[in-house]
This record gives C-alpha cells, sequence and structure tokens, in this order.
C-alpha cells in the first residue's frame, strides 16, 4: 500500500551549505541510492548565503523522497542548522554536511539504531541518545599537503569500529551525527554565537546532562575532503577564536584544548606567537614567507623542514585566533588559571 503524501517523515535529514552546489547535488544522488524507503525521510537544505546556483539545482529535478530548500542570509553553520531542525518534521534528525556521501544503508541504519535496539543498547530511551556515524575521509590534496591531510582527517575521524571504543563529546561531529528532535530541542540545539567547534560545544552540553553518545552500527559516509592550505590555515584561526569562548563557559575544557597546551617550541613557532600577540601585521609578513618556503621544501623534498614550516603557520593562526578573542596575554593566563 503505498503511504499518504500527508503522512510525516520519521527521519529528516538537515544539510547545511554555502556555494557547494555540485557537492549538494552528489548528495542527493546519494540519498536516492538509500534501502531506507523514500516516503520515510526528507531532504531539509538550508542555503546559508548561497550566491550560485544551489536553489536552482534543487528546485528543478524531482526527487523520490521531500526535498525542502531554507534560504537566508549568511548566518554561519550553527545558524542553519539550527533553522533546519525548526522546520523537520521528522521525529529523528540526522545532521549530514554538504561534502558528505552517505552509504546505502546509512540512513536505515540510524533510523534503527533509535529505535527499540537503541534502548536496550545504551540503556535509555531511544529518545535520549546521540548517534555518531563513520566519516572516513577521501581527500583530494596532493603532494605532502595531501599527505598531512589524510593524517589529520584520520585523526579526527570517529572510530567507530574500535573494540571498547567509548564516544566522547569530540567524537560528535556535525558531518554525521543523529538525534531526536525532543532531544535536540531539549539540549538548546547549536550554539549560533560559534561558527566553529559547535559540535563540541554541543557534545558537552549532552555530556554534561548525562545523554549518552555512541556509534552507530553500519553508518558510514565519505567526507570529501577539499580543504587546501589556505582553508587549513583560516579553520586554525576559527579554532582559536572558538576555543576561547568554549573555555570561558567551561574552564575545565582547557585540559582537552588547545589552549591549554601551547605547541613544541621552536624557532619560527615562538616567534610568530609572539607576533601574534604583540605586531599581527608584522606577523602576517612573516608568515607569508613562510608559505613560500613551504613550496621551496616540497620542491626539494625536504620533509622534516617542511612539516617544522606548516607547525609553525598553523600554531601562528591559531594563536592569532586566540589573541583575537582573549584581548591580552594576561586575560588569557586568568582564564587559564580559573
Amino acid at each position: 500500500m503505498t503511504p499518504s503524501p500527508d503522512l510525516a517523515p520519521s527521519l529528516s535529514v538537515v544539510v547545511p551549505t554555502h556555494n557547494r552546489s555540485a557537492s549538494v547535488v552528489r548528495l542527493l544522488r546519494a540519498l536516492e541510492q538509500q534501502t531506507l524507503d523514500p516516503w520515510r525521510f526528507e531532504l531539509i537544505v538550508v542555503a546559508d548565503g548561497c550566491t550560485d546556483d544551489t536553489a536552482n539545482r534543487l528546485r528543478t529535478p524531482t526527487f523520490p523522497f521531500a526535498v525542502r530548500l531554507i534560504e537566508q542570509v549568511a548566518s554561519g553553520p550553527s545558524v542553519a542548522r539550527n533553522r533546519g531542525a525548526q522546520a523537520a518534521r521528522g521525529g529523528l534528525l540526522l545532521f549530514l554536511d554538504d561534502d558528505t556521501e552517505p552509504d546505502p544503508r546509512t540512513l536505515a541504519a540510524h533510523v534503527a539504531w533509535h529505535g527499540a535496539s537503541a534502548a536496550a543498547a545504551a540503556g535509555e530511551s531511544a529518545d535520549g541518545a546521540i548517534g555518531i556515524g563513520d566519516l572516513p575521509p577521501r581527500v583530494t590534496a596532493t603532494g605532502m599537503f595531501g599527505t598531512r591531510l589524510r593524517g589529520w582527517a584520520s585523526s579526527i575521524r570517529p572510530h567507530a569500529g574500535e573494540p571498547g571504543r567509548r564516544a566522547t563529546f569530540r567524537d560528535l561531529l556535525t558531518g554525521h551525527v543523529s538525534l531526536s528532535r525532543r532531544l535536540f530541542e531539549a539540549l538548546g540545539g547549536f550554539d549560533p554565537a560559534l561558527r566553529c567547534h559547535e559540535d563540541y560545544e554541543l557534545g558537552y552540553r549532552a555530556v554534561v546532562a548525562g545523554v549518552p553518545i555512541a556509534f552507530v552500527p553500519g553508518a558510514s559516509a565519505v567526507h570529501h575532503e577539499t580543504t587546501d592550505l589556505a582553508k587549513a590555515l583560516r579553520r586554525k584561526e576559527d579554532e582559536g577564536i572558538a576555543d576561547v569562548a568554549l573555555c570561558r563557559r567551561y574552564p575545565e575544557l582547557a585540559e582537552v584544548l588547545p589552549l591549554g597546551w601551547p605547541p613544541p617550541p621552536s624557532r619560527w613557532t615562538d616567534r610568530l606567537t609572539a607576533l601574534a600577540w604583540r605586531d599581527r601585521p608584522a606577523g602576517d609578513r612573516l608568515a607569508r614567507r613562510l608559505e613560500r618556503r613551504l613550496r621551496w621544501y616540497e620542491w626539494w623534498q625536504l620533509r622534516f623542514r617542511w612539516r617544522a614550516c606548516l607547525e609553525a603557520l598553523l600554531a601562528y593562526r591559531y594563536a592569532c585566533g586566540v589573541a583575537q578573542a582573549a584581548g591580552t596575554r594576561e586575560a588569557l593566563a586568568t582564564l587559564l588559571a580559573a
């Protein structure tokens, strides 16, 4: 029997996006291959300040599942995810990034896990658990940076297959996570003030509230990682800003965030970090010189020098974010002392 088109779906897939229409279409094609019946889920795409053809590419095709587009001025991924969750009709929310490509069994795995089996496994009601899906990376960058990026992507990947591995709040990555809409609303959603590490913050609130966080067997989505050096450096600065905000709210997190354990000292790291606090323009000029050195080090296959140079650049941009958010080193010391 064909269900009524007015029947509410049990699962709402929420995807924020910004000017990556090709990635969104690739995700849509992957959702077409899901083993979960298409009438049982809906897709909500929140176009966050998009100026490309995202809206047109979503309006034109016909998909076997319901697709809804929400357009908003650029407000950041936290606001976009909250907006999508508010519009969701399903009782279960699945957040996916636009650059992911879920395995055909992924949606069914989340629905099953949050059913009766989830209650038995977590010892809680299905409404009271957060499910984390696997995010195997597929890195497009080449050369030494590509190798470094693959290592980084693997290090933050939730290792769902490790025996006895317990999930922590840092395993909660917004690229692939599910929870009931009721629980999402009870936790207050994502913090709209954060443009980075908003997933850590939500995960930590969940832990404090006693909400179980666990890996969902069989839920996997390839992460098409397209980060380049410029994007990695911007991300590091955003992380510095976010980590200061997190430690102001939860001082105990200084023990597990880079804010509380400075990078190993080196000639370039020490100079750049000092400039991040004292003279940002001079630090930026020195950083640009080091970026040029990266190309030379890679050309001559000087791997250790290349890596030391990259680590100094990343540490500098993180320090820039910390300095911007904290204001002074004295203020940072007071924060860490708390």
